[in-house]
C-alpha cells in the first residue's frame, strides 16, 4: 500500500550533471559557488535519491574551474577555492575572503540540541552551518526518502556538504533550506504563551485554571494536555489486556489514543470550551507502544492491519509501515483532530 499522496514530499533529488565532478571513489557535485557535495565510496555506490535531510540537489548550473595542482585538485568558483584530496577524498581547505580555512578544524558557532532529556545546566550542541570563519560541514548520514517511504541506503559511504559563505549567513540559510525543504511559516497562534504542566489534571479542574488566567488577564494562545489526557494506569483499569505492546522503558501506560473518561467525561466539550476561549488544544503522544485491545479504535485498526481483534494483540507503532502510517492517521488522529484536537505533541522523539 502506497503512501497517501499529501504525506509524501516533492523532492528534486537529482543534481545538474554540468555541476559534478567524478573520480575513482569519489564525486563532487558544486551545488553553488559557495557550497560542495562531497561524497566518497569506494566502488562508486553514488546516491542520487533525496534522504531524511536532503530532499532537492537541482541547482542551477555553477561555472567553475578545476586543475591539478600537484596530488590536490583546486575547484574554484566566483566566490571561493576548494582544495580536495583524492586520495583521502576530501575537502581539506578552502580559501575564503583572503585566508585558508582548515575544513576539520574550523570553529563552529553550534546548532541546536535533539533533546533535554537527562540534563542538567548547559548541554552540547550540535554542529551548526554558521562559523566565525566562514566555512563550516555537514554530514547527512540519514537514510533515503523514496515515495515517502525510508529506506537503507544502497551503499556505506560518506556524504558531506561544505559551506563556505563567509558572513553572507541568508544565502548560507537560503540554499540550505532549498535543500532541505522550506520551512512552514509558523502560525501567530504558536507565538503566544502555553500552558504546559505535568498533572493530572480534571476537565473541569483545567477549564476553572484557564478562567483564572482569564480573570487576572494572563494571555494564553495554546492548552497543552499532558499524557494524563489518556489512561495511564493501564494495568490495573485494564487488567485482561493480554498484550500491552513493546517500546517504551516507561511502562504501558505511556502510550495512548483513548481519553481517560474518569478525568475528561466529556471530551468534545472540553475542546469546545477551550476554542470558546480562543485557546488552541494540542495533546501529548507517546505513541511507541503501539495500538492496545482496550483503546477505543483498536478494532477499526486492527482490522485494517490485517489483525484479528480476537486474538487482543497490540497493533505494533511501525512508521516505516506505509500501511501503518495512513491508518495511524485516518484511524487515530484525523477522527480526533475533527473534534477539536488542533495539533499534536509528539513527545519523546518518537517516530521523529
Amino acid at each position: 500500500m502506497p503512501l497517501h499522496d499529501h504525506l509524501i514530499v516533492k523532492t528534486m533529488p537529482v543534481a545538474n550533471p554540468k555541476n559534478i565532478i567524478s573520480g575513482n571513489g569519489y564525486r563532487i557535485t558544486v551545488l553553488t559557488e559557495r557550497l560542495l557535495r562531497v561524497e566518497k565510496q569506494k566502488k562508486g555506490i553514488f546516491c542520487d535519491d533525496a534522504t531524511q535531510y536532503i530532499w532537492n540537489r537541482n541547482f542551477p548550473e555553477v561555472k567553475y574551474t578545476v586543475e591539478q595542482t600537484g596530488k590536490m585538485l583546486l575547484i574554484t568558483t566566483k566566490w571561493a577555492k576548494f582544495f580536495f584530496d583524492p586520495f583521502a577524498k576530501d575537502v581539506t581547505s578552502v580559501y575564503l575572503n583572503g585566508r585558508w580555512v582548515d575544513v576539520k578544524h574550523a570553529k563552529n558557532f553550534g546548532g541546536t540540541c535533539r533533546t533535554l532529556d537527562n540534563s542538567l545546566g548547559r548541554v552540547r550542541l550540535g554542529k551548526g552551518l554558521l562559523a566565525d570563519k566562514g566555512v563550516s560541514l555537514i554530514e547527512d548520514n540519514s537514510l533515503l526518502l523514496v515515495d515517502g517511504e525510508v529506506r537503507p541506503r544502497k551503499a556505506k559511504g560518506k556524504d558531506k556538504y561544505i559551506f563556505a559563505y563567509g558572513r553572507n549567513y541568508r544565502d548560507a540559510l537560503t540554499d540550505f533550506f532549498f535543500m532541505t525543504g522550506e520551512v512552514p511559516l509558523l502560525p501567530r497562534y504558536v507565538l503566544g504563551n502555553w500552558w504546559s504542566r505535568y498533572h493530572a489534571y480534571t476537565q473541569k479542574e483545567y477549564i476553572d485554571l484557564m478562567d483564572a488566567f482569564a480573570e487576572r488577564k494572563l494571555p494564553f494562545t495554546v492548552a497543552t494536555v499532558d499524557m494524563d489526557w489518556h489512561w495511564v494506569n493501564v494495568k490495573e483499569t485494564f487488567p485482561k489486556t493480554v498484550d500491552y505492546g513493546k517500546g517504551c522503558f516507561q511502562g504501558p501506560g505511556w502510550t495512548g489514543y483513548s481519553w481517560n473518561t474518569d478525568l475528561f467525561p466529556e471530551p468534545k466539550a472540553f475542546l469546545d470550551d477551550l476554542h470558546k476561549r480562543n485557546l488552541r488544544v494540542t495533546l501529548n503522544l507517546h505513541p511507541s507502544s503501539g495500538v492496545r485491545c482496550f483503546e477505543d479504535r483498536y478494532e477499526e485498526m486492527a482490522t485494517a492491519m490485517g489483525i484479528d481483534p480476537k486474538t487482543k494483540k497490540a497493533v505494533p507503532f511501525d512508521i516505516t509501515d506505509p500501511k501503518f502510517i495512513n491508518n495511524y492517521f485516518d484511524v487515530l488522529h484525523h477522527p480526533m483532530e475533527n473534534e477539536g484536537v488542533d495539533f499534536w505533541w509528539m513527545d519523546w522523539q518518537q517516530g521523529t
